[in-house]
């Protein structure tokens, strides 16, 4: 699992928890805006793997 990942996980959960708690203490917007952010964040397609195409010199070629 990349460290960038992880980081994405920690934030998204992080929004949800923090919406939770804006919740239980009445602050309605704020609830709803990290719960917005947080699922926005959890929803997110990674990409996995990059593709890299690399083009080498043919060898004993001099140019």
């Amino acid at each position: 699992m990349n460290i960038y990942v992880i980081v994405m996980l920690l934030g998204g959960l992080f929004c949800l928890v923090r919406a939770a708690f804006d919740l239980r203490a009445g602050r309605y917007v704020w609830a709803a805006l990290g719960l917005i952010a947080g699922l926005a964040i959890l929803l997110t397609p990674v990409p996995q793997s990059i593709p890299l195409e690399l083009q080498l010199p043919a060898a004993g070629r001099q140019g």
